[in-house]
């Protein structure tokens, strides 16, 4: 009974998510499948816009689900029914962040363990906002640079109660109310700025070679 409500759940969410998603599939050079971006060369992946893959991702209902991710299915059930929270007030200007309410309610369900295991995940975890113009750069320096590392990035809008639900628990994880959010490493390293010190110090290239090699 348990698994086929959850099924019925699943199945009334995808068209949901993947309206609510915006993705750049950057490993061509043409506008891909997903409708995307792209840049030739790169091994940027994306949240899919479409037809969430359960069998391998973090929600896979194929197999016994730990309690984190049940927690997390529970989080992205909730966050596709209205909810009410306080919108995010101000804008960056050019550096396109929104900055969270600073001292949040607790809505029933955090993204905590969501961003924690995605920045595991991948060498480079990158959370933007769409007309973000140093998300746009940091990304592009990726897909040129750093086209050999399997990097991923999910765009947001900003105007979806979820959104602004993951946008407080980024907050909550990085301290940080500026977007990008880019995690190296599993290491959150900071925005923009960060992201290309370390490309010019030569820290970038070290910590990535590193952790790939780690990783195999």
């Amino acid at each position: 009974m348990h698994n086929h409500l959850q099924h019925i759940l699943l199945t009334s969410l995808l068209p949901i998510l993947a309206n609510s998603l915006l993705s750049a599939d950057l490993t061509t050079n043409r506008q891909g499948p997903t409708g995307a971006v792209a840049v030739t060369g790169a091994l940027f992946q994306s949240e899919p816009t479409s037809g969430y893959d359960f069998g391998t991702s973090d929600f896979s209902t194929s197999r016994g689900q730990t309690p984190e991710e049940e927690e997390e299915l529970y989080a992205l059930q909730k966050a596709a029914k209205p909810q009410f929270y306080p919108r995010p007030q101000g804008n960056y200007g050019g550096y396109g962040g929104y900055r969270p309410n600073p001292n949040p309610q607790p809505f029933g369900y955090s993204y905590v363990g969501y961003i924690n295991r995605q920045a595991r995940r991948y060498p480079v975890m990158m959370y933007t906002l769409i007309q973000c113009v140093p998300c746009q750069r940091a990304k592009h320096l990726l897909a040129t640079t750093y086209g050999d590392v399997p990097s991923h990035f999910l765009e947001l809008v900003g105007d979806e109660d979820w959104q602004r639900q993951l946008q407080v628990d980024l907050l909550k994880v990085t301290r940080q109310a500026t977007f990008p959010y880019v995690f190296v490493c599993g290491q959150f390293i900071g925005g923009s700025s960060d992201l290309f010190n370390m490309h010019h110090s030569g820290q970038l290239r070290q910590a990535l070679n590193n952790c790939m090699s780690r990783n195999g």
